[in-house]
């Protein structure tokens, strides 16, 4: 299973992917809601774990 994780903290991102990655996931990552949304559009994932308040374009806003 494609896993994409999104969060502005770089510290954060890194701590989940990895243990994503430990659990056996495949882990796409992206530090913006931007970035993200054309991910969810380019690759094909079955599951987006965002960080809800980030710049530019919120955790809701990718929601939505």
């Amino acid at each position: 299973m494609r896993i994409l994780i999104v969060d502005d903290d770089a510290i954060s991102l890194e701590i989940l992917e990895n243990a994503l990655l430990k659990a056996g996931y495949e882990v796409s990552t992206a530090s913006n809601g931007y970035d993200a949304l054309q991910k969810v559009r380019d690759e094909s994932l079955r599951l987006v774990i965002s960080d809800w308040d980030m710049p530019r374009l919120s955790g809701l806003d990718l929601c939505r």
